[in-house]
C-alpha cells in the first residue's frame, strides 16, 4: 500500500497524514474523566484523538488535549456530524459548535457520522448534497478543517467539482 508510511500514518489524497491508530472516546463521560483519559492517552503516545458531537464529551476531550501540553499541530483530531444535522447552514453551525466545545481552532478530520439516518430516510441524497457542499467549504477555506470524509458511505464520493474525497486508495 503506497500511502501507508513507516511512521504509522496513512497519506490522504490531499497529502494530509492521518495516524493509523487513534484513541476513541465513545461512551466516555465528559468532564474530568474525558480530560484525564485523553491527556493520559497522549502521554502514552496517541496522536489521533477521535470524538463526536453525539458522544457529549467534546469539552472534556478538548481539555485533555490542552492538559497534555503537546502542541496542537502535533495531534490529529477528528469529530463527526451527527445524524439529525444535515444541510449547508446546519452543518456549518454544528462544526462551529464542535470547535467551540473542543476549544480548538481547527479539526484535522470531520466526518458525516451516518450518511443515511432515519431522520432523513426519504431525502438523504438531497440533504447530504448540501451537507457535502458545507464540508467542501470548510476544507477549501483551509483554516478550519484539513480533511473531510463521507463517513460510512464506503469508498470515495465525488464532489460538485468532480474531485473525489474519501478513504485512501
Amino acid at each position: 500500500m503506497e500511502n501507508l508510511h513507516e511512521n504509522g500514518t496513512f497519506q490522504l489524497h490531499n497529502k494530509v497524514e492521518i495516524p493509523q491508530v487513534g484513541f476513541g472516546t465513545w461512551q466516555m463521560p465528559d468532564g474530568e474523566t474525558a480530560a484525564d483519559a485523553v491527556m493520559h492517552a497522549i502521554e502514552a503516545g496517541y496522536t489521533h484523538i477521535d470524538t463526536a458531537a453525539v458522544y457529549h464529551n467534546e469539552i472534556g476531550v478538548g481539555a485533555g488535549i490542552r492538559m497534555s501540553g503537546v502542541p496542537r499541530e502535533k495531534l490529529f483530531v477528528t469529530s463527526k456530524l451527527w445524524n439529525d444535522v444535515r444541510g449547508y447552514e446546519e452543518t456549518l453551525k454544528a462544526f462551529d459548535a464542535s470547535l467551540k466545545r473542543l476549544a480548538l481552532d481547527y479539526l484535522d478530520l470531520y466526518l458525516i457520522h451516518w450518511p443515511r439516518p432515519l431522520a432523513f430516510r426519504d431525502t438523504y441524497q438531497e440533504v447530504n448534497r448540501e451537507t457535502w457542499k458545507a464540508f467542501e467549504y470548510l476544507v477549501c477555506t483551509g483554516h478550519r478543517c484539513k480533511q473531510f470524509s463521507p463517513g460510512a458511505y464506503g469508498g470515495a464520493a465525488e464532489n460538485s467539482t468532480g474531485h473525489s474525497y474519501g478513504r485512501p486508495d
